[in-house]
């Protein structure tokens, strides 16, 4: 007998892992950044921190999506609804043109929000010491952290990630929240911001989960979204580094 799902199963998928990573992140920072540097030099502080994301942090963040998106797999074989009944591809031509045309323009969606409007966000709020920093660390991050975002850490967020906060959580707080199509998307995509962290980058998360999650309301295909926004995470990371050279 299948299990039925629970609000309990959603958020220990959806909403622990956040949790997670923003105490593991503030661990991992804590103890690379010494005590006396926070005191004496906040912009040092700034690059310190951001310095030890690209040595550490990435690592615990691709680590923990895949813990949860292999917990979500079990837990929807668990129920009854294997997440691979979302993962179909299109077997006719136009079927896949469509598909590429769906990744892509979600590809694009994503780069103009996260790589072009949300710098300028930041260039705007953040105190030009702090962007600085942030933009020294990522020209000083070690050769090993900027391939592994380009490669594999890019491919962990593209199909984990849609695991997570599209299949999983979209189809489960529907059967949970009955008739409503939109309450499921919003919530999903709140719970994809925060785990983007609680920052000015989790709103511009929150904004591409809503599109995200409309497209798997609409679709109920994991394929497209996950080509989507694992070339959204290359193509950022890559000018990113580009615009930190």
């Amino acid at each position: 007998m299948s299990a039925k799902p629970s609000w309990a199963r959603v958020l220990a998928i959806t909403l622990v892992p956040a949790i997670a990573n923003t105490a593991i992140s503030s661990a991992v920072v804590f103890l690379a950044v010494p005590g006396e540097i926070w005191r004496t030099s906040p912009s040092e502080a700034a690059y310190q921190v951001a310095l030890a994301q690209y040595r550490y942090g990435i690592f615990v963040w691709s680590g923990l999506a895949v813990l949860f998106a292999i917990l979500a797999i079990l837990l929807a074989r668990k129920e009854g609804d294997p997440i691979s009944n979302y993962m179909r591809l299109s077997g006719e031509t136009r079927g896949k043109l469509l598909d590429i045309l769906l990744a892509l323009g979600l590809a694009a969606f994503g780069y103009l929000l996260l790589s072009v409007l949300f710098p300028l966000a930041l260039k705007a709020t953040m105190p030009p010491e702090s962007m600085h920093a942030f933009y020294r660390a990522t020209k000083n991050a070690p050769l090993y952290a900027k391939l592994y975002m380009i490669t594999a850490g890019a491919l962990a967020a593209g199909i984990c990630e849609e695991i997570v906060w599209r299949s999983y959580a979209i189809t489960r707080m529907e059967k949970l929240m009955g008739e409503s199509r939109l309450k499921p998307i919003v919530l999903s995509a709140i719970l994809f911001g925060l785990w983007h962290g609680l920052s000015l980058h989790a709103l511009f998360c929150f904004i591409y989960g809503l599109v995200a999650g409309y497209v798997f309301a609409r679709t109920r295909r994991l394929p497209p979204l996950m080509a989507g926004h694992w070339l959204t995470d290359v193509l950022g990371s890559i000018t990113l580094f580009w615009l930190a050279r």
